[in-house]
């Protein structure tokens, strides 16, 4: 099976081409969340380094968060067009499924922890089964010292709000690993998407949104300003 993946959730954006379980190639965009202007273009570079064309393609794997809401637009949106004009099938990934493949496959336990802003995170648990990280809580959105209440230990910890509240985090039986291992990888995403579409795991594209948990600040505040309740 020939997989693209589309990770757009960060402020790092990546694609990759995997291939039957192999990673065949990946490219990472410049920083700065210039996903709308790079994505394509990169896209079509990755396509071409593995000798594809776009008609080789057969499932679209991409990142639907929590995360960047402006990256998680861009990515959602291209998944959906590439998949009507190649007639393919999407596989819908959530975000902190790619980052927690960054943890220690010796560990029995791994939590990811994003900065969702306002005082507050998103995040997701996940135990090891067989070497292979299944979810067992989230994706949530709490304040820190609720998420960290709610974690196993020993339990080794992954993500950009452990720069922010690292005061929070910095308890016995949790293990931060480095910022290297914080970013989600395009070809982790590809893997994980094949794996989830062998399973019977597909998304209709009709369908296919982002995963926000929370409205952008900006929403909220006219809700409010308008009479209307904003969702959380």
């Amino acid at each position: 099976m020939n997989t693209i993946a589309i990770e757009t959730s960060s402020t790092i954006g990546s694609v990759a081409c995997v291939a039957n379980g192999r990673v065949m190639y990946e490219q990472h965009f410049r920083r700065g969340l210039l996903h709308g202007r790079d994505l394509m273009v990169e896209l079509d570079h990755c396509i071409a380094e593995v000798e594809w064309k776009r008609s080789d393609i057969e499932l679209i794997a991409v990142s639907v968060g929590p995360g960047s809401y402006t990256g998680l637009r861009v990515g959602v949106a291209a998944a959906k067009a590439l998949s009507y004009a190649l007639r393919v099938d999407v596989a819908a990934v959530c975000s902190l499924d790619v980052i927690a493949e960054n943890g220690p496959r010796t560990a029995d336990h791994v939590a990811v922890v994003l900065d969702a802003r306002r005082d507050q995170v998103y995040g997701a648990s996940y135990s090891n089964v067989g070497f292979s990280f299944f979810r067992e809580e989230g994706p949530l959105l709490a304040s820190p010292e609720e998420f960290a209440a709610s974690l196993p230990r020993p339990a080794y910890l992954l993500g950009d709000a452990l720069r922010r509240y690292e005061s929070v985090f910095d308890r016995r039986g949790f293990e931060m690993l480095p910022e290297a291992a914080w970013r989600p990888r395009a070809m982790k995403l590809g893997l994980l998407g094949e794996k989830a579409y062998l399973v019977g795991e597909k998304t209709d594209p009709a369908t296919l949104l982002p995963i926000y948990l929370r409205l952008p600040e900006a929403e909220e505040k006219w809700q409010r300003a308008h009479g209307g309740g904003a969702d959380s």
